[in-house]
């Protein structure tokens, strides 16, 4: 399972999916977030795309779940 968010990687949605999953009885499931630093997000460009997941972070994460 792969969950991507632009909200922090603490306390997001992905992390309850994948508590979900987990106590659904899905041991065997591989998890992989994507999500925003734990920061607030920043008002200029160059420091919100420090920030926000991109799309290195997503393809990275993508293919360590199928390898």
């Amino acid at each position: 399972m792969l969950t991507v968010e632009e909200g922090s990687l603490t306390m997001g949605w992905g992390a309850e999916l994948a508590a979900r999953a987990v106590e659904a009885g899905i041991s065997d499931l591989k998890v992989r977030r994507v999500a925003a630093l734990d920061l607030p997000i920043a008002n200029a460009k160059s420091l919100e795309d420090a920030i926000l997941p991109s799309h290195e972070a997503v393809t990275r994460a993508a293919v360590s779940l199928v390898s």
